[in-house]
């Protein structure tokens, strides 16, 4: 640009998209800051604005659709007090294993330690209704060819219930060629609570060993109310379930926290949840079901909570020994003898020998 107004210029690339390639954000450079012109900045001496792509080859694409539909009393509005919201995941060949996750762009990000899982939340992220919000849509174009599970990490809508055999949280789409369009169908039904505001209500808290039903004791667990902070419940681990009565209000928001885990395990993340339906209580996890990791941090089973610790990985230092203290004079066995110990035991069998021959002589006497 020649003639421009002297001053300082921002430059940013609006439009990265190349047919068949995923631009690589974390190596690019897509603005320009502070771009200075001055009257000098002219010819070969002109203020240079640099800017740079790296984009890696997509290989085979194709459509990745996620269709959520809702049955029952719920209205568009409460839906969006609730905020749904999902995690997108690419599965490997074995149909387990998670390889990464598209963010709502459509962008893969790889898994590696410490990435967290994008989420998507409903009325947001691209997600869109033309019914009044009874069925919403999202679209991701030229995503790699494979496997996507798609899951609800929060269903929660306040004032109302889950019919969880009627509902689908968690669904499977595979793109198995170019250009194919998959469609991963999702769907919840609820029911409205007639009983909302009831304070009779008990819950049961467990806390286990990640993958199982063994109980870990030791662990100090609190609960308390979301909004105000107070304080409903404060507790020890066991080895059984601990039930706390009569104390939860149905539609509110609480938060289970391990305060501290007991030794040689890793404490657990925060878990919100809410109490559904007091005449058959339903906990329903809003937050904090699953580590930054994906892993299983919390679940729920009618009025009953798991809570998970992991085990701590312990690790071996090869070049550290164990030594006995240096104050420490009696050897072990195997272990060499030393100068000092060698002298004074060669003092002691002399001097034993001594006593042996001088008894002897007395004895001929």
């Amino acid at each position: 640009f020649k003639g421009v107004p002297a001053g300082k210029y921002t430059v940013t690339e609006s439009n990265t998209e190349i047919e068949g390639f995923d631009l690589v954000e974390a190596q690019s450079e897509l603005t320009a800051e502070g771009v200075e012109v001055t009257k000098s900045t002219v010819g070969d001496a002109a203020a240079l604005a640099a800017l740079k792509d790296v984009y890696e080859e997509l290989g085979e694409t194709g459509d990745l659709k996620i269709t959520k539909t809702f049955g029952g009393d719920v209205t568009k509005d409460e839906v969006a007090k609730g905020a749904i919201k999902f995690t997108v995941a690419k599965l490997a060949a074995d149909g387990e294993t998670v390889e990464g996750w598209l963010d709502s762009k459509g962008a893969f990000v790889e898994k590696a330690e410490g990435v967290e899982a994008p989420v998507l939340t409903l009325g947001q992220d691209g997600f869109e209704t033309t019914d009044g919000g009874k069925t919403w849509t999202k679209s991701f174009s030229k995503v790699p060819v494979g496997t996507y599970k798609v899951t609800e990490t929060n269903s929660a809508v306040p004032g109302y219930a889950l019919d969880t055999e009627k509902s689908t949280t968690a669904a499977e789409a595979t793109i198995r060629e170019a250009g194919e369009t998959a469609t991963a169908a999702l769907k919840d039904v609820y029911t409205k609570n007639s009983d909302e505001g009831d304070t009779n209500v008990s819950i049961t808290v467990n806390k286990y060993l990640t993958g199982s039903t063994t109980y870990v004791a030791g662990a100090k667990l609190r609960i308390k109310e979301k909004a105000t902070g107070t304080a409903v419940a404060e507790w020890t681990t066991t080895s059984a379930s601990h039930t706390i009565s009569n104390a939860f209000e149905i539609g509110k928001t609480y938060v289970l926290s391990e305060v501290s885990a007991p030794s040689g395990y890793v404490k657990a993340s925060d878990v919100e949840f809410q109490v559904t339906n007091a005449s058959s209580p339903t906990i329903q996890i809003t937050s904090g079901a699953r580590t930054s990791a994906n892993a299983v941090n919390a679940s729920a089973s009618g009025s009953s909570i798991n809570l998970y610790d992991a085990k701590q990985s312990s690790t071996t230092n090869n070049n550290s020994t164990t030594k006995s203290t240096s104050s420490s004079t009696t050897p072990k066995t195997g272990d060499p003898l030393s100068p000092i110990t060698v002298t004074i035991l060669s003092f002691i069998s002399l001097a034993g020998i001594g006593v042996a021959g001088l008894a002897r002589r007395r004895m001929r006497g």
